[in-house]
């Protein structure tokens, strides 16, 4: 066993993870979308090399709360890459043919958008915590018990 203090490093790198992803999305949306597309790709590049019943011992148990948790992270920040390609084509008034609320102005479009980006991504922090303990201290004993050795 590791212990809880190398659960609470991989909370906080993965939180911070997708605190980045969140809020990259002010770079209109593609750094955000290119961390999504980094990690399926890593994912992808892992399934050949193992059995699927070695990879789902060792991304399973933690990863169940893990994806779903950057994927949100990284669909708030292109939905905020939208909020700030939306403001960047508005008109001197602020309204621009890229229409999501007919009463709202760009700039306070995008301001909700990032408000809402950090409270999901702050929000995220207690299931980012969980996974980091399982990925910690449940996901080697599983490891272990298909015949994994480290």
């Amino acid at each position: 066993m590791f212990g809880p203090s190398l659960g609470a490093d991989i909370f906080l790198n993965n939180w911070l993870v997708s605190i980045a992803t969140g809020l990259a999305g002010l770079g209109f949306g593609w750094p955000s979308f290119l961390t999504i597309m980094f990690n399926g790709f890593i994912l992808g590049v892992l399934v050949p090399l193992s059995t699927l019943t070695m990879l789902f011992a060792a991304i399973l148990p933690h990863g169940i709360i893990e994806i779903p948790s950057f994927i949100l992270a990284g669909s708030m920040g292109i939905k905020l890459g939208y909020a700030a390609l939306r403001r960047l084509f508005s008109g001197p008034t602020g309204e621009g043919n890229l229409v999501v609320e007919a009463s709202s102005n760009s700039g306070d479009y995008l301001s909700r958008t990032l408000r809402q980006t950090v409270y999901v991504v702050v929000g995220l922090a207690p299931l980012f915590l969980i996974a980091g303990l399982i990925e910690a201290d449940i996901t080697p004993i599983i490891m272990r018990m298909f015949g994994w050795t480290f």
